[in-house]
């Protein structure tokens, strides 16, 4: 009788054993599914980005996404159109790499954010409207909770790279009288790297660039190219605390009212510290030849405004003051400082 009493409990725990076995397995089954759900393409297309081109007024699609939640995000083919205007941005590929859980952490950790071939177009009306205000108004009117006290320490921040390459910017202004102002960045490559609390970050840019205004009664383009390189001393709560690099603006062609700028370069070298500014140079040249310079160092408090500069502007020949009175219709003739 004990034998087969035992022989039974045996058999119910092996019985619920094979019950907790299965409704396991089920549960990791379910949660594997729920996983590949969330982070398909198709969860993202069809409910995410529906909901946020709701709350923008704006159609959000995206021709391809793959989603790691833990570590990556990779759009193909971004697209965002206001519901009422211009189509606003495109990008052919965006790649966001990161550490869920050291943001989870409190760790703000990013290792790469790559923007591929973005193009942005922003519309101005005569009326003064854009195409941007469908997103700038779909806040308006809604109540907005306070914001929570600052803890009082800033947010552990590291991006490592944030990487725009061929990316392009039109501008469109629209104004009474049938005037129209354009203005256009192309070609525009940018690599921000190593923003880390109280480290030092470097930046470089270089695009091409082209302008061009037409009205009844005068006309102007030009087009030129433009590029920089800085290292950027950041504190301890991400703000600028030093700077040192240098940019120059070219113009390689113009016409109409802009004809006399043809051949104009402007170069600044900038080196500048919480306590002084080093140096702040800059020229103006044309084929070479230099126009007009100038220097300005001394002490500065950038935190206060304040500061005790010495300016020193040489070299501003007939050419460089004809070309600055020629807008204002003023002939400096011989004149030179």
């Amino acid at each position: 009788m004990n034998e087969t009493n035992t022989t039974g409990a045996t058999a119910r725990r092996r019985l619920r054993l094979r019950r907790f076995l299965f409704g396991l397995a089920g549960l990791v089954l379910l949660l594997a599914a729920c996983y590949l759900t969330v982070t398909s393409s198709f969860f993202l297309k069809s409910v995410i980005l529906p909901r946020v081109g709701e709350a923008l007024r704006a159609r959000v699609t995206v021709a391809d996404a793959a989603l790691s939640p833990f570590s990556r995000l990779v759009l193909h083919d971004l697209r965002i159109e206001p519901d009422a205007g211009e189509p606003l941005l495109a990008v052919g590929e965006m790649r966001v790499r990161y550490s869920l859980m050291d943001m989870l952490g409190g760790r703000i950790r990013v290792e790469e954010i790559a923007v591929v071939a973005p193009v942005v177009n922003l519309v101005v009306k005569a009326d003064g409207s854009t195409n941007l205000d469908p997103l700038l108004s779909s806040g308006a009117g809604q109540d907005s909770p306070p914001p929570a006290p600052s803890s009082g320490s800033p947010p552990e921040v590291d991006l490592r790279l944030l990487l725009i390459t061929n990316a392009t910017l039109r501008v469109s202004i629209e104004r009474p009288a049938g005037r129209r102002a354009r203005a256009e960045i192309s070609g525009c490559n940018l690599a921000l790297e190593n923003v880390r609390n109280g480290q030092e970050a470097r930046l470089a840019f270089a695009a091409a660039w082209k302008f061009d205004q037409t009205s009844t009664v005068t006309n102007l383009a030009a087009h030129g190219r433009c590029t920089a390189a800085f290292t950027l001393g950041l504190t301890a709560g991400l703000y600028p605390a030093a700077a040192r690099g240098q940019g120059r603006l070219e113009i390689q062609e113009a016409s109409g009212a802009a004809e006399a700028a043809r051949g104009l370069a402007a170069a600044l070298t900038l080196d500048v510290t919480p306590a002084e500014l080093k140096a702040l140079d800059g020229k103006v040249e044309r084929d070479g030849t230099v126009l007009a310079e100038w220097t300005a160092r001394g002490p500065f408090d950038a935190t206060r405004r304040e500061g005790d500069l010495v300016v020193s502007v040489q070299g501003i020949g007939r050419e460089a003051l004809n070309l600055a009175g020629a807008a204002a219709g003023v002939d400096f003739g011989s004149t030179i400082l």
